[in-house]
């Protein structure tokens, strides 16, 4: 059984990964907004998630 890895790569080199796409969301804006003082949709995470 294969579980599904999704992950975003930051322009400042970090890779955020979550099993779930949600949880990946909650990450991807708490680095964004903590480390580059921006706010990221939910379609801007899509629009950078691979899987």
């Amino acid at each position: 059984m294969s579980q599904e890895i999704f992950s975003v790569e930051c322009p400042c080199g970090s890779v955020l990964t979550h099993e779930e796409f949600a949880a990946l969301v909650v990450e991807v804006q708490a680095h964004a907004k903590g480390n580059h003082n921006m706010d990221l949709t939910v379609e801007d995470i899509q629009n950078m998630a691979s899987n």
